[in-house]
């Protein structure tokens, strides 16, 4: 089990989104062929909202198999592998200071095709477009020991006073959510062309 960590707060930083994307190429060049996307999700993907300063990103393997082939070279990175910790078809890993012991990074790993994939997507989507739900949701997280929760779209519009209808499909993700797509002028994948050249993202 990993171990418990102080929760702290902090105002968005900019350079959370740099430092996902460095995480996310250290990946792809560990992981190779197996890795398809990192999404960089959890509350240092929402802006203007205070979050824990931990990474949480989400990799999409083309297999559970054979992403834990590759756990050896994921731990040359620095990670720890915790199996599904509790849910199943994910892989959880933690990334810590050496030095210091303060929790880093948090990677989620689905196969692809894992409604989770959707369900984590959708809910990052949701929140970019819609800061003063953000808001709310994080001010309520935080009496949760600063834990953004996930509740369902239709729990969460609540939160504004609004209707949320089901979000349009399309290849089985949310209109608003897809692999590679960029809403709100900011990357819903981190690129991994600089790894493995000629891959859409």
């Amino acid at each position: 089990m990993p171990p418990p960590f102080k929760v702290e707060l902090k105002s968005h930083d900019p350079k959370w989104a740099s430092k996902a994307e460095d995480e996310g190429q250290a990946l792809a060049a560990r992981m190779g062929a197996c890795l398809l996307n990192v999404h960089h999700i959890g509350s240092t993907a929402i802006p203007d909202i205070h979050a824990k300063p931990i990474l949480d990103l989400m990799p999409v393997v083309t297999s559970l198999a054979e992403l834990d082939e590759r756990k050896p070279h994921i731990e040359t990175l620095g990670y720890e592998w915790w199996g599904e910790f509790g849910l199943p078809g994910r892989r959880y890993y933690t990334k810590s200071d050496p030095d210091t012991g303060r929790r880093l990074v948090q990677l989620h790993c689905y196969a692809r095709g894992s409604p989770e994939i959707t369900r984590h997507l959708a809910f990052r989507e949701y929140l970019r477009g819609h800061p003063e739900v953000a808001r709310t949701i994080a001010r309520r997280s935080d009496a949760r020991h600063g834990i953004l929760m996930i509740p369902t779209l239709t729990a969460t519009a609540k939160a504004d006073g609004s209707k949320q209808s089901k979000p349009k499909r399309s290849n089985g993700f949310p209109a608003s959510s897809r692999i590679g797509e960029r809403p709100h002028s900011r990357p819903s994948s981190i690129s991994l062309s600089a790894v493995h050249p000629g891959r859409n993202n």
